[in-house]
Order: structure tokens, then C-alpha cells, then sequence
């Protein structure tokens, strides 16, 4: 049975944890959307990293590299240019997103970047 951590985003040891999946859960629209990575940490731990609340995610993901993806850095913001026009949109409709937060991930291998707009994080073993 999957256990939740309560971990903080920065503190995890990002460098050379290995990308495995990522998912994207759109079953329930507007309820429930998710996008969740499967991840290998460098002591060969297995984790599933759940962002829920989602309002955007932007993969730039360069293929045809024969090679663990693995991550070179990962970090979470509060302030970016994409941030501050999802939180406006929002703003329009009557919705606070002021604790909206981009989580960014820097591949190694190929130079893939993902980026979740999310209001929350947590990880699963």
C-alpha cells in the first residue's frame, strides 16, 4: 500500500534521480486534475510524486536519446512570467490562485523541461 511523506519540494535529492513516468489524470475535469511522475532516487528508491490541483503543465521533452532520464535539477517558484497570467486568467472568474506554485524539473540527459502550476505536492512510496 502506497504511504504519503511530508516532504518539502526543494529538499529532495533531485540530482541524478532517474524519471520513469509521467501521467496526467484528467478523469474527473475541473475536480480532480493531477499529473503524477514516477521517479527512481539515486539509492534506488522508488516514488510517485502527485500534483494535485493542477492549472497548467508544459512538457518540453526532447526523445530519440538512448539514455536514463535522469534530472539534472528541480525547483518550485512563486513568481514566473506563465505563473502570473494563470493566476489573472483565474482572477477574472472570481478564483484566488494566489498560492498557485510552479514546479520546475531539468532533465540531464536530454535537456527535457517540465513545468506543473499547482497548488499542491506530495510523494508516495
Amino acid at each position: 500500500m502506497d504511504k504519503a511523506m511530508d516532504v518539502k519540494f526543494d529538499e529532495l535529492p533531485w540530482h541524478d534521480t532517474e524519471l520513469l513516468s509521467v501521467n496526467i489524470d484528467r478523469k474527473n475535469p475541473g475536480k480532480c486534475d493531477e499529473v503524477s511522475l514516477k521517479i527512481r532516487w539515486p539509492n534506488g528508491e522508488r516514488s510517485t510524486l502527485v500534483f494535485t490541483d493542477c492549472y497548467g503543465f508544459e512538457a518540453d521533452m526532447n526523445f530519440g536519446i538512448v539514455a536514463e532520464e535522469s534530472i539534472l535539477d528541480a525547483s518550485v517558484s512563486d513568481e514566473d512570467d506563465r505563473l502570473s497570467q494563470i493566476r489573472s486568467d483565474w482572477r477574472k472568474g472570481g478564483v484566488d490562485l494566489s498560492n498557485l506554485k510552479l514546479f520546475e524539473i531539468e532533465m540531464n540527459s536530454s535537456g527535457s523541461l517540465l513545468k506543473i502550476f499547482s497548488l499542491g505536492f506530495n510523494a508516495k512510496n
